[in-house]
């Protein structure tokens, strides 16, 4: 069972320790995959689909062994030909999930996305997450039109159902 814990271990060690010399994204491509592990391991209820033919603006149910995460480099594509010395302008965001195969799976993603998906988790119906998300874009001066966005929103979440991210609506 201790060879489970040892990249999380492993990223523990790292956070106290001095990392100079190191590449600058050692730490997020450790984390990166020490969440692929944990995903994969985790001693959780095989996930369902159900309702696939709603229309996702109830309270949706999402998949609990996914993971939204967001990174300064584009820890995904980091290997021995690809390893950046400075991290782009614009953060890497990434869910990273274990789908009812049992396969863990990652998907680059969006703000957007990433902030419906929060708004989802903390209870709200899909309907309300996506005019929150509308009001929150329009206060910080992007105006998308409402039935746009809803539009948009909800071949999101489709989406998201069909990758197995969102299970459903709730009934």
């Amino acid at each position: 069972p201790y060879f489970l814990q040892i990249s999380e271990e492993f990223l523990t060690f790292l956070h106290t320790r001095s990392l100079e010399g190191l590449p600058k994204f050692l730490l997020e491509l450790c984390h990166y995959e020490w969440v692929e592990l944990a995903l994969d391991v985790a001693q959780a209820e095989p996930v369902t689909p159900y309702d696939a033919q709603g229309q996702l603006l109830g309270k949706v149910v999402l998949n609990p062994l996914v993971r939204p995460l967001v990174y300064h480099f584009p820890v995904h594509t980091i290997g021995p030909e690809h390893q950046p010395d400075q991290a782009p302008t614009d953060p890497t965001y990434l869910l990273v999930y274990r789908n009812v195969d049992l396969q863990v799976r990652f998907m680059e993603s969006n703000p957007m996305t990433h902030r419906v998906l929060a708004l989802l988790e903390s209870g709200e119906t899909g309907q309300n997450a996506l005019l929150k998300l509308a009001q929150e874009l329009s206060d910080s001066g992007l105006d998308i039109p409402r039935d746009r966005l809803q539009t948009q929103g909800l071949q999101m979440l489709e989406s998201l159902r069909d990758k197995g991210i969102v299970l459903g609506e709730q009934v």
